[in-house]
């Protein structure tokens, strides 16, 4: 559709009632639905799992650390292990925004 409706030439160009009609036009926002294949599916699903199992594996490596960081910290004033806590949560977000 775009290249015949930006065309200088009047003579060119598409109808005004063509243009219409056209599917950019009658969609959504302009997103044609596409039905996806079954391969797709499956991949998109796979991708979804893996995803939820990192977040998993992340939030189990976080609380593994806190876990360990209040165990030898038992000892030190809450204030300290809060700061711990708070600076090894800021280093799991660097590792993992650097991933």
């Amino acid at each position: 559709m775009g290249a015949h409706v930006r065309r200088g030439q009047p003579a060119t160009r598409k109808p005004f009632g063509q243009v219409l009609e056209h599917e950019w036009v009658t969609s959504e926002g302009g997103h044609v639905p596409v039905v996806l294949g079954r391969a797709v599916q499956r991949g998109m699903a796979k991708v979804a799992r893996q995803r939820r199992f990192k977040k998993l594996v992340h939030g189990l490596v976080a609380a593994n650390r806190l876990n360990a960081i209040v165990h030898n910290a038992s000892h030190c004033s809450v204030a300290s292990v809060g700061a711990a806590a708070v600076e090894a949560l800021a280093a799991e977000r660097t590792r993992s925004s650097v991933r």
